[in-house]
């Protein structure tokens, strides 16, 4: 039994890679220098994921082989979904009166990649790989630097 195509693309989703094997990242805002209509112009990398894709899925179809690999992946790929993207999960009040928030669902999202690169076979930052560039070369248009006025 396969994997489904949605199944893969949340496969794709936690290791953080791009499903289409390619990736902008925005490094910051920079004043277009000699401008007089204060344009801001964005610089960025690109990157190329095409052969890193290319293993992943000889991976994930050595995974689909092997019943019980599959079938622990496919139990984690659930739980993902369940977690959603809420960093704590809330606690309706119990007759007890207890209330509140359980867990920090980060942290589970980085076991869920952990265990899920365990058992596809390929190393993973703890964040993915997406962020882990974003986190290397910065994406933010708050560091915006005036070309034109020799700031830097």
């Amino acid at each position: 039994m396969a994997f489904t195509a949605d199944q893969k693309s949340v496969i794709y989703e936690i290791l953080g890679i791009p499903e289409n094997g390619y990736s902008v990242n925005t490094l910051s805002l920079v004043h277009a220098p000699y401008s007089n209509v204060g344009v801001w112009n964005p610089t960025w990398n690109t990157g190329d994921f095409t052969a890193m894709l290319a293993s992943i899925a000889a991976q994930i179809a050595r995974v689909e082989a092997i019943a019980s690999c599959q079938t622990r992946v496919s139990a984690l790929l659930t739980r993902w979904d369940e977690i959603g993207t809420s960093s704590m999960t809330a606690v309706s009040k119990s007759p007890s009166g207890a209330e509140g928030k359980i867990f920090d669902a980060e942290v589970e999202r980085c076991n869920i990649r952990l265990r899920l690169s365990n058992l596809v076979g390929i190393s993973v930052p703890k964040g993915g790989f997406l962020a882990e560039i974003e986190a290397t070369y910065g994406k933010s248009a708050g560091k915006m630097v005036n070309s034109s006025a020799g700031d830097r």
